[in-house]
C-alpha cells in the first residue's frame, strides 16, 4: 500500500475492489487465499551536520549567549528512528454462484 499512497499509507490501508462469482448456475464454494511479505531497509542515510558542527554554526550564525541550550549529547537521530520496516499483504475471498445469483466474498 505504500508503493501507491505514499506516506499516507502509514496507519494502513484498505482496498476495495470489485470483482463477479460465476454465473454457470450452482456451483460450489471456490476459495483463494494470497499474501506476501516484504521487509525493507534504510540503503543510504542522509548527510546532515554532526552534533558538534550544528553547535559550531549555531554559535557562529545565532546568538552566542544561546549556545550553552544545547546541551553536549550526541545523539545519531537518523538512526534513532529509521529501523527495518515489515509490510504483510493478505487476502481471502470466496466465489460461487446459488443459480444465477453469483457471489464473492472477499476479506
Amino acid at each position: 500500500a505504500t508503493a501507491i499512497y505514499g506516506s499516507r499509507a502509514t496507519n494502513g490501508v484498505i482496498i476495495i475492489t470489485t470483482k463477479k462469482g460465476s454465473v454457470d448456475g450452482t456451483s460450489r464454494p471456490s476459495f483463494n487465499n494470497n499474501g506476501n511479505m516484504t521487509v525493507s531497509n534504510v540503503y543510504q542515510y542522509m548527510d546532515v551536520l554532526s552534533t558538534e558542527e550544528f553547535r559550531q554554526a549555531f554559535a557562529e550564525h545565532a546568538n552566542a549567549p544561546e549556545t550553552f541550550k544545547l546541551g553536549n549529547a550526541y545523539v545519531d537521530w537518523q538512526k534513532e528512528i529509521y529501523r527495518v520496516a515489515l509490510g504483510t499483504d493478505h487476502n481471502l475471498s470466496m466465489t460461487g454462484a446459488v443459480k444465477n445469483m453469483p457471489y464473492r466474498v472477499s476479506v
